[in-house]
């Protein structure tokens, strides 16, 4: 019974409609009036210059993202990560320290008024 319940699970598709999934924006996931943006500036710590798509490939793999991120490189390896969701965000976050290429990746809220330059 289990294998076929398995093989079933295994063969569900979200039809097109289906795949839009809830609305939930950040003022209501939070409970607060005003809006937040969904930005982490990352370091990686090394003197080498490393691979931008590599890195941008590596990191979505691992964050495991839910609804997306656009990542934008600031200048030697230093880069802004913009998420469409508050849960992508937190889960970046939480799942510190991150590594990549065995150097050490440092991520930071960003706020509006910050300059993602001076964090």
């Amino acid at each position: 019974m289990d294998q076929s319940v398995e093989r079933l699970a295994m063969d569900l598709r979200l039809m097109e409609d289906e795949d839009e999934g809830l609305h939930i924006s950040s003022s209501t996931w939070r409970g607060g009036g005003s809006e937040e943006v969904l930005w982490l500036v990352g370091r990686l710590l090394t003197p080498r210059q490393y691979r931008y798509g590599v890195l941008t490939n590596t990191l979505q793999f691992l964050i495991r993202l839910a609804r997306g991120m656009e990542v934008r490189s600031l200048e030697a390896n230093r880069f802004l990560l913009t998420f469409q969701h508050v849960v992508d965000r937190d889960r970046a976050l939480g799942g510190c320290p991150w590594m990549f290429d065995k150097n050490l990746v440092i991520l930071s809220k960003v706020t509006t008024d910050e300059n993602p330059m001076e964090v």
